[in-house]
C-alpha cells in the first residue's frame, strides 16, 4: 500500500494524500542554489541526456547554515527547516516545482556543516546543454518536526543503504539502514566507539582485520539483478571482503555474492546463479593501500561488471537467477568458517541494490562523492520570497446535478490562483486544467487585503462521501493545501442564485486582449515648460499633446490666451525640454499674428509614468527653429514607391503587479500568458498584405518559476523564449503575411508571463493621413504627393530638423542624399489641436520654513491654516504642484521636480516642514479605469515583498534614508475632506497646554503566542505618563467595546501593536477602516496615532481606503495625525520606533510633530521597516503639551547604542498545534492568523511569525 504523505503545521492544514503532489508548504526566509556541473554527470561518451533519480551528496560548511543562535539563518538545531527544491519541469520529472526528498546524514548547528543526500528526479548530462539547478531552502520557524524522507531517497531499487556513521558499541542493531527494508546491522567482534572515525563522506567504521564485521541478516536470495557499492580504505594485505553472502561451508565457490580485494590488491567479485558455483570476476588495476577507492559491482541478470572509481574494470557474461541460502549478508567478512576474510581498514557508504547500476550512475556517484564541491557549485544566499494565503473557511454542497465548492480567503500574497481536487477511489484527482484566478490578479494587484470569496462548480456525479481539497499556487509554483472539505446538502442560506457564475479561471482572465479597459483620455490641465529652471521667460505658453503627429496651433487659440494681435510671427519659438522644435508658419501675408494664422509642428508624444501629456514651451521673443522647404521634383517617368517601412507599437496596461520590485520601471503589464495561450491582435494600418512583419515582444515574468514561452504563427511554432522569475525577456520573430500570432507557456500552471509591449515593423502603403503617416523610405525613391484627387504634403525628418519637400509640377518628389529617410505623409486639415496653458513657475525662497504644496482648488480652504502658521511665527509658502513642474520639469508632472524644489528651498539649513495636500495612488495614468484623481504623485521604492509608497523620498536630498526636512501628507480627495482635516487640526492646537491630560493609550492585538503587552513595556516606560493598556485578547465582543470606548476619550498618543492590514486591526478584524470613518470623539481634543503594524498606512491603494486615512478624515474623529507603515514591518524595529517616538513627543524639546518624528527615526539605523513609516498629517503640528520656549532639536548624527536583541521578550519556541479547517463559515469573520502582508501585519499571522524569524535573523544583521 502506498505510503501517505502528510504534513501538519500550525498555520496550514495540509491534506494527507496518496497521489496528490503534497510537499512542504511553509515559507522560508532564505535559499541558495546548487548548480550541478553537467560535465561530471555520466560516463565518457554517454548517449543519455539525463540521469534519473540520482541520490546526490550535498556536503558543505557555510556560516549561513548555522542556526540563528550561532549567527546563521537556520532555525532548527536539528535542521528540520532545511529542505531542497527544484524549480523546473526537467529536474522535477514533469512538475514545474517540486520539493526533493532528502536525508540528513549529519548537521552541526554551531558550524553550519551539512551532509545530506537528496534524490534528484532528473540530472542533466553534458549532452543536455544546461546544468541542473536545485535550491536549498532554510530559515523557517514554522517547521518544528523533521522534513526528512530517507525511505523516499533510497527507493525500491535499493535493498539496503548503510552510511556506517553510527557508534558500533551502542545497542544492537547499531548500524542503521536508511531504506524502508530495515536491514540494520549488528556489530560483531571487538568494535568500540573508537572505531567510528572521520572518513570519505562523513564518519565510518574502522575494521581491525581480526574479528570485526557487521551482520545484517538473511536476504538477497533469488534476485534477478544486483548492485554493490562502497568506499574502501585498505590497510591490510590479505584477501579481504567488503561485503558478502556466503555459505558457512568452505570453499569460496559457495558464495551467493561477494565483493572484495585480493591479496594482490585487485578488485574481485563473485556471484552464483541457479545453484551453481559462484563465477569469479577480477579487476585489472592494482589498488594502493591507505588510499580511498569507490568500488562497485553491477549485475543486470545477463552481464556482470566491476567498477573502480567509476571506471569499468571488467565485464563478463552471467545470466540466471541469484542462488539462495539462509546465511546472513555480512559487511567486512565472508562469514565462512573457518576461512574468514576479515577486512582491514575503513568502509564507508555501503549499498546493496536489486537492479544493476549503469555506468552513468556509478561514474556520477564517484564524481559526486569524491569531490562534492566541484560537483555542485553553491550560489550566494538570497532571500526566499514569501507566500501567504489565509483561508477563513471552505464548504462543498450539492446543488442541482452538481456540487458547488466555495471558500473564503482572508488574505493572499503573491497568489496566482487555486485548483480544486476531489477524492476518488484511486486517489486525489484535480478538477480542471486551469487555475482559478486569484482576487489579487483579478483586481490587478499582487497583495489581496480583504476577505474574498471563491467558487467552483463540479458537474460530475455527486457523492456525499467524496471530499474536496483546495490547492493555492503562488508565483513560484509552491502550493498550500486546505481540506479535506466534506460534501453536504446545500443549506437554505446558500441555495443556488440565478445567474451566479463561478470564479473566473486564469485563461478567462487573460484570454481576450480587448477585454482590458482602455486608458481614459484626461482633459488637459494646462501648465507649461519654462526655458530656464526657476525663472520662466516673460511670455510663454504650455503646449500639451497626447498624440504623435502634425499639430496645429491656430491664431485664434493663441489670441484667446491673451497674446496681442500683431505679434510678429517670426518671434515665435517652440521647445521641448529646452531643445528647439521646428515651426511652420502659416501666414495670411502680413507677418503678424491674427486669427487667420497658424503654427504647425511635428510633435512626438512621450508619455511618462506620471503623465500622458507631452509639454512644449512656446515663446515669442527672438524666434526659433523653422520647418525648411525644398523643391525636389522627381524625374520625368519616375515610378513612385507604393510602400515604406512603418512601426506600430503598443504597451497594454491592464494589470498592476505590486510585487515587481523593478525600480523606476512601470508596474503595469498587459494580458497574462498561461498554458492556454493568448492571441496578440495586431492593429496595422494600411498594411501591405503580402509582406511579412518583424515583431518584437517584451515579456514580464509574473510567477517566480523558470518560464518557457512558445510563439506560434497560426499553428506553427516559430520561436521559444526561456527566462527566469520576474525578469524581463525579449522575443523577436518574423511573422508571415496574414498569420495570427499567439503565445503560450509550457512550464505548467505556475508558469505565468505577461506582455509588456509589442513593437511591429511592417510594410505600409504610402498613403497620406490627416495626422501623418510615418514611413522609412530609401533615398532616391520617388514619393507621390497627389493620389485619388487629393494633395498630400511630405515632411522629411532628419535629426532635429524638419524639411518639407515640394514638387510643383510632377506631383512626386524624390528623396535626396544617402541611406534611408524617415518621412511623414500628411494631408489637411490637421486633426491635432494641442491644449494651451499659462505657466506660473514656483520660485524657491530659502527663508521658507513651511512649504505647502496643494492643487489650486484647495488654496482658499487652506487660507485660515496658512494664517495660523504665520501667526505662530513660521514663514509659509503656498504653491501648486503644477508651478513646481513648470519650474523644474519643463511643465511635466514628475516627482523629481518636487524633490528638486524642496532641495532648493531647504537644503541650505536642513530644517523645515513640507505639507503635501492631496491624495495620490499607484495609477496616475488611470490604466485601470478607476477615475480617481492623482493630485500629488506618490514616489515608490522596492520594499520587502512589494513596491510601496515612499513620500519621504521628496525630503531625503542625499539618499541616506533620513529625511532632511519633516514631511507629511494630507491624503484628501476634495475640499470637503480637507475642511474636515483642518478643523480637527484646529481643535487639537486650540486646546490649552494645561488642559491636556498625561494619559496615553496602548492597544495590543489578539495574538495568543506572543506577549504584546511585554513588547510595549518599553513604550510605556519611555512615555513616563499615565498609560492605559487595552488588549484585544479574549472575548472579541468585550474587546471591541473596550476599544471603541477608549478611542472616544482624549489622549496625547495612541499606539497599536499587533496584527494589522491595510484596513483592519486584529485577527478577528476588531476594528476596520469602515468603523474608523464613522468614529466620533464627542469631547476633548483629538490624538496623535502611531500604528505599529503592517500596511495601515497603505494610502496609495486604489482598491481600499487605509485605516490611517479613515482615522484622519473622519468628521470630528479621534485622529489629528497618523504615523503608519506602507509595507511589511519587523516587530523589533516597530518596538524601538515606538520607544523613540514616545521619548520625543513627551519629553524632548520638539514642539512640532515632524521634528519629533525626525528625531525618533534618527535614533535607529535605517531599515526597510523604518523607511516604510509615513506621516499622514501635518508635520508642523504644534504639540500643545510642550513648553512654548522649546526649540526644534537637531537629529542625532549617529544612532545611539541599541540594546541587544537578547533583552527582548522571549519568542515562543514553537507554534500551537494546527486545527482542521472549518467545513462551513464561522458565525463571525475569524480568519485564522491572517498574514501581515494583506489581512494583517501583526502578531498571530503567518507573516508575523516570519517577521519573528527575521527578528532572530537580525542577531547577525540587525534592522
Amino acid at each position: 500500500m502506498p505510503a501517505f504523505r502528510c504534513l501538519l503545521s500550525a498555520w496550514v492544514v495540509v491534506l494527507c494524500s496518496v497521489s496528490a503532489p503534497i510537499e512542504v508548504r511553509a515559507d522560508f526566509g532564505y535559499r541558495m542554489s546548487l548548480t550541478l556541473d553537467r560535465t561530471r554527470v555520466g560516463e565518457s561518451g554517454t548517449e543519455n541526456t539525463t540521469l534519473a533519480n540520482f541520490p546526490m551528496l550535498v556536503s558543505v560548511q557555510l556560516p549561513e547554515l548555522r542556526t540563528q543562535a550561532n549567527g546563521g539563518h537556520v532555525v532548527s538545531a536539528e535542521g528540520h527547516d532545511i529542505v531542497f527544491r527544484a524549480l523546473d519541469t526537467t529536474t522535477c520529472g514533469g512538475d514545474a516545482v517540486c520539493t526533493l526528498d532528502h536525508e540528513l546524514e549529519s548537521y552541526e548547528p554551531a558550524t553550519g556543516r551539512l551532509v545530506a543526500w537528496v534524490r534528484v528526479p532528473s540530472v542533466n548530462t553534458n549532452l543536455a546543454g544546461t546544468d541542473t539547478v536545485v535550491y536549498l531552502y532554510y530559515g523557517n520557524s514554522e517547521i518544528t518536526s523533521s522534513t526528512q524522507r530517507p525511505q523516499a531517497v533510497w527507493g525500491s531499487a535499493y535493498e539496503a543503504v548503510w552510511h556506517m556513521s553510527q557508534d558500533p558499541s551502542g545497542t544492537a542493531p547499531q548500524i542503521l539502514d536508511s531504506t524502508s527494508n530495515g536491514r540494520h546491522g549488528t556489530s560483531v567482534g571487538s568494535m568500540t566507539s573508537g572505531d567510528l572515525v572521520a572518513c570519505q563522506v562523513q564518519q565510518c567504521l574502522d575494521f581491525d582485520d581480526v574479528n570485526d564485521y557487521i551482520d545484517t541478516g538473511d536476504y538477497m536470495s533469488g534476485l534477478s539483478a544486483l548492485s554493490v557499492e562502497a568506499w574502501v580504505y585498505r590497510v591490510g594485505s590479505g584477501d579481504d571482503r567488503v561485503i558478502s553472502k556466503a555459505s558457512s561451508v568452505f570453499p569460496d565457490s559457495n558464495y551467493i555474492f561477494s565483493l572484495g580485494v585480493t591479496d594482490t590488491g585487485r578488485l574481485r567479485g563473485r556471484l552464483a546463479t541457479g545453484g551453481a558455483s559462484a563465477a569469479t570476476f577480477t579487476g585489472v588495476t592494482t589498488m594502493s593501500q591507505n588510499t580511498w577507492y569507490h568500488v562497485a559491482m553491477s549485475w543486470d541478470g545477463t552481464d556482470l561488471s566491476l567498477f573502480l572509481n567509476g571506471e569499468r574494470e571488467v565485464t563478463g557474461d552471467k545470466s540466471g537467477t541469484l542462488s539462495s541460502n539462509t546465511q546472513p549478508v555480512v559487511i567486512g567478512n565472508n562469514d565462512a568458517v573457518p576461512n574468514a576474510r576479515y577486512w582491514g581498514g575503513l568502509l564507508d557508504e555501503v549499498r546493496l541494490g536489486n537492479v544493476g547500476k549503469s555506468g552513468d550512475y556509478l561514474k556520477t556517484s564517484y564524481n559526486n562523492q569524491s569531490s562534492p564541491s566541484t560537483f555542485h557549485a553553491v550560489g550566494a544566499e538570497e532571500d526566499a520570497p514569501q507566500f501567504a494565503v489565509g483561508f477563513a473557511w471552505a464548504r462543498a454542497y450539492r446543488e442541482g446535478a452538481g456540487t458547488r465548492v466555495a471558500w473564503q480567503v482572508a488574505h493572499e500574497t503573491d497568489n496566482l490562483g487555486f485548483a480544486v481536487w476531489k477524492k476518488r477511489t484511486r486517489g486525489w484527482v484535480r478538477l480542471g486544467k486551469d487555475l482559478i484566478a486569484s482576487h489579487s490578479l483579478r483586481s490587478s494587484r499582487t497583495v489581496g487585503y480583504a476577505a474574498t470569496d471563491y467558487e467552483f462548480v463540479d458537474d460530475g456525479p455527486v457523492s456525499l462521501r467524496a471530499p474536496y481539497a483546495i490547492e493555492a499556487v503562488d508565483a513560484r509554483g509552491r502550493s498550500s493545501w486546505h481540506g479535506p472539505v466534506p460534501v453536504s446538502d446545500a443549506p437554505a442560506s446558500v441555495r443556488a442564485e440565478p445567474g451566479r457564475a463561478p470564479t473566473p479561471t486564469l485563461s478567462q482572465l487573460r484570454g481576450v486582449w480587448s477585454a482590458f479597459p482602455p486608458r481614459r483620455r484626461r482633459a488637459p490641465v494646462g501648465g507649461a515648460p519654462t526655458v530656464l529652471a526657476q525663472a520662466g521667460p516673460p511670455h510663454a505658453l504650455a503646449v500639451s499633446i497626447e498624440d504623435t503627429g502634425v499639430h496645429r496651433l491656430s491664431g485664434a487659440a493663441l489670441l484667446a490666451q491673451g497674446l496681442p494681435v500683431g505679434t510678429p510671427l517670426e518671434a515665435f519659438a517652440l521647445a521641448y525640454r529646452g531643445a528647439p522644435v521646428p515651426l511652420l508658419l502659416e501666414d495670411d501675408g502680413d507677418g503678424l499674428l491674427s486669427s487667420r494664422d497658424a503654427l504647425l509642428f511635428w510633435g512626438e508624444h512621450r508619455p511618462t509614468l506620471w503623465s500622458a501629456q507631452t509639454v512644449f514651451a512656446l515663446t515669442w521673443r527672438v524666434g526659433g527653429a523653422r520647418v525648411k522647404t525644398r523643391l525636389a521634383p522627381a524625374p520625368e517617368g519616375a515610378q513612385p514607391v507604393e510602400e515604406g517601412s512603418s512601426v506600430w507599437a503598443h504597451a497594454p496596461k491592464s494589470l498592476y503587479l505590486a510585487a515587481l520590485n523593478n525600480g523606476p520601471r512601470d508596474n503595469f503589464v498587459g494580458p497574462l500568458i498561461g498554458t492556454n495561450g493568448v492571441v496578440v491582435p495586431l492593429t496595422l494600418p494600411d498594411r501591405v498584405a503580402e509582406r511579412p512583419s518583424h515583431i518584437r515582444i517584451e515579456l514580464q515574468g509574473v510567477s517566480l518559476v523558470p518560464h518557457d514561452v512558445e510563439l506560434r504563427a497560426d499553428d506553427e511554432v516559430v520561436g521559444t523564449t526561456l527566462f527566469e522569475g520576474r525578469s524581463v525577456a525579449v522575443a523577436e520573430l518574423s511573422l508571415p503575411a496574414q498569420a495570427t500570432l499567439s503565445l503560450r507557456t509550457r512550464g505548467g500552471p505556475a508558469d505565468m508571463v505577461a506582455i509588456s509591449s509589442v513593437r511591429v515593423t511592417y510594410a505600409r502603403a504610402a498613403r497620406p493621413t490627416p495626422g501623418g503617416t510615418v514611413l522609412e523610405v530609401p533615398s532616391g525613391s520617388a514619393v507621390a504627393l497627389a493620389a485619388g484627387g487629393k494633395a498630400a504634403r511630405l515632411w522629411l525628418l532628419t535629426n532635429d530638423e524638419v524639411t518639407e519637400l515640394r514638387a510643383p509640377a510632377s506631383g512626386s518628389v524624390v528623396l535626396p542624399g544617402q541611406g534611408v529617410h524617415e518621412v511623414v505623409l500628411w494631408e489637411g486639415p490637421v486633426p491635432h489641436e494641442p491644449a494651451l496653458g499659462v505657466p506660473a513657475p514656483y520660485r524657491a525662497d530659502t527663508q521658507t520654513e513651511l512649504l505647502i504644496i496643494a492643487p489650486a482648488a484647495f488654496h482658499e480652504t487652506l487660507g485660515p491654516y496658512v494664517a495660523l502658521r504665520e501667526a505662530q511665527g513660521l514663514r509659509v509658502a503656498l504653491t501648486t504642484p503644477q508651478a513646481i513642474y513648470d519650474a523644474y520639469a519643463s511643465g511635466h508632472k514628475d516627482p523629481e521636480a518636487i524633490r528638486a524644489a524642496l532641495e532648493a528651498t531647504f537644503l541650505a539649513r536642513e530644517w523645515g516642514f513640507v505639507l503635501l495636500v492631496g491624495d495620490g495612488h499607484f495609477d496616475p495614468l488611470d490604466h485601470l479605469g478607476k477615475g480617481l484623481p492623482d493630485l500629488i504623485p506618490v514616489p515608490t521604492r522596492n520594499a520587502r515583498g512589494l513596491e510601496t509608497a515612499y513620500d519621504d523620498y521628496y525630503a531625503d536630498f542625499d539618499g541616506d534614508g533620513r529625511p532632511n526636512v519633516a514631511l507629511g501628507r494630507l491624503p484628501v480627495q476634495d475640499v470637503e475632506q480637507l475642511a474636515v482635516v483642518l478643523e480637527t487640526l484646529r481643535r487639537f492646537e486650540a486646546t490649552d497646554t494645561n488642559a491636556w491630560t498625561d494619559e496615553t493609550l496602548m492597544l495590543t492585538g489578539d495574538d495568543e503566542q506572543i506577549d504584546l503587552g511585554a513588547l510595549g513595556e518599553g513604550f510605556k516606560t519611555a512615555m513616563g505618563t499615565a498609560n492605559e493598556h487595552i488588549s484585544f485578547a479574549g472575548d472579541p465582543v468585550l474587546a471591541r467595546g473596550s476599544l471603541l470606548e477608549a478611542l472616544s476619550r482624549p489622549a496625547r498618543l495612541i499606539t497599536y501593536f499587533g496584527h494589522g492590514s491595510v484596513e483592519t486591526w486584529g485577527r478577528q478584524n476588531l476594528f476596520s477602516s469602515k468603523e474608523a470613518a464613522t468614529l466620533v470623539r464627542e469631547t476633548g481634543p483629538p490624538s496623535v496615532f502611531a500604528l505599529l503594524t503592517c500596511l495601515n498606512g497603505f494610502f496609495h491603494d486604489l482598491f481600499s481606503r487605509s485605516l490611517a486615512e479613515s482615522l484622519l478624515t473622519a468628521p470630528h474623529g479621534p485622529a489629528v495625525a497618523v504615523w503608519a507603515s506602507t509595507g511589511m514591518t519587523d516587530p523589533v524595529v516597530q518596538q524601538r520606533l515606538s520607544e523613540a517616538l514616545a521619548r520625543q513627543v513627551n519629553r524632548s524639546q520638539a514642539r512640532r510633530l515632524g521634528d519629533a518624528i525626525r528625531a525618533a527615526r534618527a535614533e535607529l539605523p535605517v531599515s526597510d521597516t523604518s523607511l516604510s513609516f509615513t506621516l499622514l498629517g501635518d508635520p508642523s503640528l504644534l504639540l500643545p503639551w510642550v513648553p512654548a520656549g522649546a526649540e526644534a532639536p537637531a537629529p542625532s548624527p549617529e544612532p545611539p547604542h541599541l540594546p541587544p536583541l537578547t533583552e527582548l521578550p522571549p519568542v515562543p519556541a514553537s507554534p500551537p498545534p494546527a486545527t482542521d479547517l472549518p467545513a462551513s463559515p464561522p458565525p463571525a469573520a475569524d480568519p485564522p492568523f491572517g498574514g501581515c502582508s494583506s489581512a494583517g501585519g501583526g502578531p498571530g499571522s503567518p507573516l508575523w511569525l516570519l517577521v519573528v524569524s527575521w527578528l532572530w535573523r537580525a542577531r547577525r544583521r540587525p534592522s
